[in-house]
């Protein structure tokens, strides 16, 4: 039972430190990146406070159009590097085609803009509360060797210790 736990803490810390890394690669590019369809991307305007705050990381999945319902919260491309985490206040047939209003929590109006399937993004999957000062920090001198260098280091004397003692 240790064994099997102490493996999805490991899987666990892992895929945290996959979406911290790829928000810091995806900060440093104009373009965003996924892993494993999960796309990370830092909080930086209030307009979604008290549900995900300044700080947040939301983590989003890419999903059909028509998994979007109202109340979901979705990030879409507004602009050229610019990437908005609005929650669907209503859907709009047109053709075939969906298109999304969207709101921010805490704004008092609607987006001016419908929401077409080719700025989607994703739909929410989850939010890592403050992730986002992490990443600033990791991005750091100081960040990346107490994340990185010192793990990195006590795991391989760790090793080491542990081979020495066998022999």
């Amino acid at each position: 039972m240790k064994k099997v736990l102490k493996w999805i803490v490991n899987i666990f810390i892992c895929m945290m430190i996959l979406i911290i890394v790829s928000s810091i690669v995806s900060s440093k590019k104009s373009d965003i990146s996924s892993i494993f369809g999960y796309t990370p991307m830092k909080v930086l305007t209030g307009s979604m406070e008290p549900s995900i705050k300044v700080g947040d990381i939301v983590v989003v999945r890419k999903r059909p159009v028509s998994d979007i319902k109202i109340g979901d919260v979705i990030t879409y491309k507004a602009e050229e590097d610019i990437y908005i985490t609005h929650r669907v206040v209503q859907i709009l047939v047109e053709g075939d085609d969906l298109k999304f209003k969207t709101k921010g929590d805490a704004n008092n109006i609607e987006d001016k803009d419908s929401i077409y399937e080719d700025q989607l993004i994703g739909k929410l999957a989850f939010r890592i509360p403050k992730g986002g000062y992490i990443v600033d920090f990791i991005k750091k001198p100081i960040g990346f060797i107490t994340f990185f260098v010192i793990p990195i280091v006590i795991l391989i004397g760790t090793e080491i210790k542990s081979s020495v003692k066998q022999y």
